[in-house]
């Protein structure tokens, strides 16, 4: 079944293979709260005789958020990706206040990389709402991912509350994304009619199919399988009881009741520890790893003024992260060069261009203490120099490096 919470109402779809089993919507217009309208809402769903339902629950545009941050980097790492988002969800969404649960990363497509926010109390309303009625909730993913399942291809705007979502599709999977306040959305925009409904729909069929962008995965269904599994050790000991004394049979089921509610719990707790102990280990290494990688381009430029001695002057520069071209005007080409090859951070200095004379700004004064056979005008004589080299990969640039 499909869950999706909007911010004026609350739908639920169950499903029986293709065909709309049972359906219901709940408004929350008024003082009335989340809580209490998952509560109505879920009150009677129909329930699966012996596997249980599973829900796929979709959040709307009000309370949720979806953005493309590429895919390359750091981004080909999807769970580190995803750690680091998590641990730093302001740099990526509009916070404003409220805390928020962080999608894993959709990298499917070679040149995108989708990863959705959602509010923390609605996420948790629907978890506690699904372990009340004994749903198991397998995912809780941004609605604008999923209405891909019955907008396969084209554009649609879902006016919900104080926002309007302006969203286009390819194939069933969302290609562009876009949050505006209702004064800014386009007058033709084609409008999703009911659609906290049709997001609820929308909901279920990707969940089933694998393909919500999710903030967790048959992580809020152990409670049902608790549920499950105490049942099935409850029916053990009944059979036990048919061939063994009544009393016997009562204290088996009860030590194995209380012995497996203990297991239950450490063995949750260690595995929960273990999995955030070894996501914050990945995302420092990640860290870690980018820091040392990291050159500062202010850094080389200096390093690079320092290490050019006057008369030479520096004309122009251009370059990236790899290479540099510089436009020099010096005595002599060679001096560049061997003022070039004693910085550290440099690496294959070479000239590419022709060499020129230039007459040096200025007038000529009195020189007295030029060489013998050099008279003024050859003093006041310079060489522009266009030369083309490599920063070193792995050199520390200094700071203040003296000469």
């Amino acid at each position: 079944m499909g869950i999706c919470v909007s911010a004026d109402c609350a739908s639920a779809v169950a499903l029986h293979g293709d065909v709309i089993a049972w359906r219901r919507n709940v408004s929350r217009r008024g003082e009335r709260s989340l809580e209490a309208s998952l509560e109505t809402l879920l009150h009677d769903v129909p329930r699966e005789r012996f596997f249980g339902n599973t829900a796929f629950a979709a959040v709307g545009p009000a309370a949720s958020q979806l953005r493309n941050i590429g895919n390359a980097g750091w981004t080909r790492n999807a769970q580190v990706a995803a750690g680091i988002v998590a641990h730093a969800p302001g740099r990526f969404f509009l916070v404003n206040g409220i805390p928020v649960a962080t999608t894993g990363i959709d990298t499917s497509r070679m040149d995108e990389g989708w990863v959705g926010a959602m509010e923390r109390p609605v996420v948790d309303a629907i978890i506690e709402a699904c372990l009340a009625r004994g749903l198991t909730l397998e995912t809780v993913g941004p609605a604008a991912v999923s209405l891909g399942e019955v907008v396969p291809d084209g554009a649609l705007a879902w006016q919900d509350g104080e926002v309007t979502m302006l969203a286009t599709y390819e194939l069933g999977r969302i290609r562009s994304h876009r949050r505006v306040h209702i004064q800014e959305t386009p007058e033709r925009s084609p409008t999703l009619q009911r659609g906290t409904e049709v997001a609820a729909l929308a909901a279920a069929r990707a969940g089933r199919a694998g393909r919500m962008l999710t903030v967790l995965r048959a992580q809020t269904a152990h409670g049902s399988r608790r549920v499950t599994v105490a049942a099935a050790c409850l029916v053990a000991a009944l059979g036990f009881a048919l061939v063994a004394p009544p009393i016997a049979a009562m204290r088996a089921a009860a030590a194995a009741r209380a012995a497996l509610a203990v297991i239950a719990r450490s063995a949750a707790r260690a595995h929960a520890a273990e999995r955030e102990l070894n996501q914050a280990a990945s995302i420092v290494h990640e860290l870690n790893a980018f820091a040392q990688g990291a050159r500062s381009a202010s850094l080389r430029l200096a390093a690079l003024t320092q290490g050019i001695e006057a008369p030479t002057m520096l004309l122009s520069i251009q370059g990236d992260t790899a290479s540099a071209t510089i436009v020099a005007r010096t005595p002599r080409a060679a001096e560049l060069l061997a003022m070039l090859d004693s910085i550290p951070e440099i690496d294959r200095a070479r000239v590419t261009g022709s060499v020129t004379s230039e007459r040096q700004p200025g007038t000529i004064t009195a020189a007295p203490a030029l060489p013998t056979g050099i008279n003024a005008e050859a003093a006041m004589l310079m060489e522009r120099v266009t030369a083309r080299f490599m920063w070193k990969a792995g050199v520390a640039v200094t700071r203040g490096r003296g000469r």
